[in-house]
């Protein structure tokens, strides 16, 4: 990355302050296993103790677009874990049954779609000018430009059906035992 990205660019200042906390009101780790469920990153929220955790699928390769979905996958699991609290009250309710699988699935599919916002916000205020000013060309489908403007449109397109399959999966795998 130091390729593209030097200590004291604005980017490499958001990620640094990223993980010291400033971006969430807690620290993240970088954690080297392989993200869940074959993504190209996860996360693991701060709970009962566990500190965040970030996860990125290493990539093969070292052009820009490589480059780009790295940080795409970070910037995205930050503006995820903003989400934390909201994603642990969906928890708590669903382990007290007090949501069911249909609810458990779009509560969290909507949180995730929030998070797909604020990495296109990012790309179009930080990382599009950030590129242009390094004479790079940014490549907008990776930063989810083509992800549907709302809610809606995304969980009816090619994406959103994939995360509501692992929330449901979750529900069904993980939740009901702790039920």
């Amino acid at each position: 990355m130091a390729l593209y990205v030097a200590e004291g660019d604005e980017i490499w200042d958001w990620a640094a302050g990223a993980y010291a906390g400033r971006e969430l009101g807690f620290p993240v780790y970088w954690d080297n296993n392989l993200p869940t469920s074959g993504y190209a990153a996860s996360h693991v929220i701060p709970r009962q103790g566990q500190v965040a955790l970030l996860r990125i699928r290493p990539l093969e390769g070292s052009s820009p677009l490589f480059f780009e979905r790295a940080w795409c996958s970070f910037v995205y699991e930050i503006q995820n874990l903003k989400n934390a609290s909201a994603f642990l009250a969906v928890y708590e309710e669903a382990v007290s049954q007090g949501v069911d699988r249909d609810e458990w699935i779009r509560r969290n599919t909507q949180l995730e779609f929030l998070a797909i916002e604020r990495t296109r916000a990012f790309y179009e205020q930080v990382w599009e000018p950030w590129c242009c000013a390094r004479g790079l060309v940014p490549t907008p489908g990776e930063w989810y430009a083509n992800a549907g403007k709302t809610y809606e449109e995304w969980i009816a397109g090619s994406v959103g059906p994939l995360a509501a399959e692992y929330w449901g999966t979750y529900f069904d795998e993980v939740l009901l035992d702790e039920r």
